[in-house]
């Protein structure tokens, strides 16, 4: 017994640091790329991005169908791998298609919405990008959230560091050498993200079955949907600020507010 709770206690500091390392990899990214965008974006412009953010955070957080949420509870429920197997698989099925639905809907009303942000359309692309780049993003999440699980630390890893650099690497590119301004960060969350998402798939697709069942979808959706609608609340609470100042000072008191608030 004894030995068994060592064995225990150092696979879980072994696959707990690497994890908690390799996860505020994301939170130091966006820090990194901080001086990097308010030195080539002007105020206005910053708050210009930060807005499109947030909507696309908040369609994220939506349009998830709380399917990571539904895995995290579900996926240990039986110990048995083929129950794992329908369970993740059906899972993946749901966030590809809150995926879908999400890119589907902002090239329908990106125009609209940008209408209603900035009062023109020329932040049309900007919206459909960011929103698609959240739509990979979440699904992307679900596939590392598997690994986790699993217990491949190693190219959970690899996996995260290789999309880092992409992210900060296509970014950076995109905004020094190819003046692509606003759109440049949501170029690289967006190849990033699809790129990594990818690789893990053709990875893990082992893991996977196409027999899904009905039954096992409701599942996700009945436990999921409580949590995507609550993370969605909680995101707008978090972040309606910004919607509020923009509708009282000009556009550039909002980027300096939230880069003030990223900062911290």
């Amino acid at each position: 017994m004894e030995v068994s709770i060592k064995t225990k206690i150092k696979e879980l500091l072994n696959h707990g640091l690497i994890y908690g390392l390799t996860s505020s990899l994301q939170s130091i990214l966006g820090f990194v790329l901080l001086p990097i965008l308010t030195a080539y974006y002007t105020s206005t412009e910053f708050g210009i991005y930060s807005i499109i953010l947030l909507v696309s955070a908040l369609a994220g957080a939506l349009f998830y169908f709380g399917a990571s949420s539904s895995l995290a509870r579900f996926y240990f429920e039986q110990n048995s791998d083929s129950f794992r197997t329908k369970i993740a698989s059906a899972a993946l099925f749901v966030t590809l298609l809150g995926a879908l639905l999400l890119i589907i809907l902002s090239i329908i009303f990106g125009k609209y919405l940008s209408i209603i942000l900035f009062d023109s359309t020329i932040y049309y692309i900007h919206i459909v990008l960011a929103c698609s780049g959240s739509a990979f993003v979440f699904s992307l999440n679900i596939m590392t959230l598997l690994l986790r699980y699993k217990k491949r630390s190693r190219l959970f890893m690899k996996i995260t560091l290789l999309g880092v650099m992409l992210n900060f690497g296509i970014t950076y590119l995109l905004l020094s050498k190819f003046t692509y301004g606003i759109l440049a960060p949501f170029y690289g969350t967006l190849l990033s993200s699809m790129l990594c998402f990818t690789l893990i798939f053709v990875l893990t697709w082992s893991d996977f079955t196409i027999k899904i069942c009905a039954s096992d979808i409701r599942v996700i959706l009945d436990f999921g949907l409580k949590s995507s609608i609550a993370g969605f609340l909680y995101y707008l609470l978090d972040y309606i600020d910004r919607l509020i100042l923009k509708e009282l000072v000009p556009m550039s008191e909002v980027g300096i507010y939230s880069l003030g608030s990223r900062i911290a």
